[in-house]
């Protein structure tokens, strides 16, 4: 079935919103982006520029016709938008970019109304063709149309939206419920829990949500008991059976558990689970398998998406914590994988890194005091996570120890460079724990230390045990082979 009729549109609103990003993208982008979507542009042009303007924006932090020009031509879509001479007439005539926020009604309403228009196309059709699951699957989203505001999902009843006097405003009691976990992640809060695969991200949320549900600690910090709706949404049922099993779980616990894909309409079905039983925590393993985009970079997509996540926890009072990938080979919040709003949505964010046997946490807090880059360790006799030491003492430890084994296969004494090509290691980390090794009797060495006469290193136990080892000790000035180990402080084993 087709229609002979145009679908409804708002050109002219869909020109300026577009002309005044051009002319004051920071401004306006900051101030209606996440209100805005890639279909309230009908016109397939529009739709190419007004992607092209954030993904500018979102990659270099600011947005003119020059910029996207070049991104336009880069992307092979300049002739598809009409060239350089239809883009630079989106600023002409000049738009409002004071009132820029009053051309979102009718582009809202148009797309209301070519939402409606398909809908009730899809149903007519379905009917007339007698396919059943068809008929109800076009009813259903009629309904969905039904209950989304101005047709978006994730829209605000305008009746919700008057601004009252400062006066008021601060005479309000606050709503906040406090921490959920101490210092980590309020009630009613999103935490982003970001990190590489095979780092230990799951593990985490697993143990996270153990001591939710039992009411321990979690890192050292308190807890408030309550229920956990855990969300796998690319798991396999028996492997993350297998897994809570291991992580101490019985059963008896007040979890509820979802194995498999989400619903399309993620976000809505996610609101309703909420709703219906009222969770302290939600987990959501992967973040972008829930909320699903077609560009992860881009802000505006990802910021309109991510909308109703913060309006389920803010008024649910359930915290959500979402598992989601790094970058690589970036630091800090450039880490979180996709567009910066995917940073913005946390009020809590866990870095979670991995130096060869070595794992460490840091956060960045939209609230509350961050912590620095911290060891995590598992015991293996419980399973349980806690704060390990000083993250430099950690990786001093894994690089001695590696040196250690590479000195073991060796079987004769090393230079300091060879060291660092057995390990991998760069030469601040070989030469400091090289120093620790000499120092706690765990590393021979012998040499000048000077041209041609180099330190040569070799692993005290295996070279003391023959003759050769037994001179080169003698021969040594500052180690002697009679002279037993240090003791050292045994450190629990990283989990994996």
């Amino acid at each position: 079935m087709t229609l002979d009729r145009e679908l409804p549109a708002a050109p002219d609103a869909e020109r300026a919103v577009i002309g005044a990003a051009l002319i004051n993208a920071s401004s306006v982008l900051k101030r209606i982006a996440s209100r805005l979507s890639l279909d309230d542009f009908h016109r397939r042009g529009n739709r190419i520029v007004w992607k092209a303007i954030n993904t500018v924006f979102d990659e270099q932090g600011d947005a003119n016709l020059t910029l996207v020009l070049e991104r336009l031509r880069a992307d092979g879509d300049l002739e598809i938008v009409g060239g350089a001479d239809v883009l630079s007439e989106f600023t002409h005539p000049i738009p409002d970019i004071a009132g820029v926020e009053n051309y979102l009604l009718p582009l809202h309403k148009a797309t209301v109304r070519r939402r409606a228009i398909r809908v009730a196309t899809s149903v007519v059709k379905a009917a007339y063709d007698g396919e059943s699951s068809e008929l109800q699957g076009a009813l259903e989203e009629a309904a969905r149309l039904r209950d989304r505001p101005e047709g978006n999902s994730h829209a605000v009843d305008s009746n919700a939206c008057v601004p009252v006097p400062l006066s008021v405003f601060l005479a309000e009691t606050s709503a906040s419920k406090g921490w959920l976990i101490e210092g980590l992640l309020p009630q009613g809060g999103i935490a982003l829990l970001v990190a590489k695969p095979k780092v230990g991200k799951s593990t985490i949320s697993r143990d996270l949500t153990h001591a939710l549900v039992t009411g321990r600690q979690f890192l050292s910090r308190q807890v408030i008991q309550g229920r956990v709706l855990f969300l796998a949404l690319e798991d396999h049922s028996d492997r993350l059976r297998e897994l809570f099993w291991a992580s101490g779980l019985t059963g008896r616990e007040d979890v509820l558990v979802h194995v498999g894909p989400a619903p399309r309409d993620g976000i809505d079905w996610l609101a309703n689970m909420v709703e219906r039983f009222a969770p302290s925590l939600v987990v959501v393993d992967p973040l972008f398998k829930l909320v699903r985009v077609g560009d992860a970079n881009a802000y505006a997509e990802t910021s309109t998406a991510f909308e109703g996540l913060t309006r389920i926890a803010r008024g649910s009072g359930a915290a959500l914590l979402l598992i989601h990938h790094a970058n690589k080979g970036s630091e800090g919040g450039d880490s979180v994988l996709g567009s910066t709003s995917v940073m913005g949505l946390a009020d809590t964010v866990m870095l979670v890194k991995r130096y060869d046997d070595v794992r460490t946490i840091k956060t960045t807090h939209r609230y509350g005091e961050d912590l620095p880059e911290t060891v995590i360790e598992m015991d293996r006799e419980t399973g349980r996570l806690h704060i390990g030491g000083a993250f430099d003492e950690a990786k001093s430890d894994s690089v001695l120890s590696r040196i250690t084994e590479a000195l073991g296969r060796a079987g004769r004494l090393l230079t300091e460079p060879e060291i660092r090509e057995a390990v991998k290691g760069d030469r601040t980390a070989v030469a400091n724990a090289l120093r620790r090794g000499v120092k706690d009797n765990v590393i021979l060495r012998n040499g000048a230390g000077k041209r041609g006469q180099p330190f040569l290193y070799g692993k005290r136990t295996i070279l003391s045990s023959s003759p050769l080892g037994e001179r080169q000790h003698r021969e040594s000035g500052d180690i002697r082979a009679s002279d037993p180990p240090k003791p050292r402080k045994k450190r629990a084993s990283p989990f994996s």
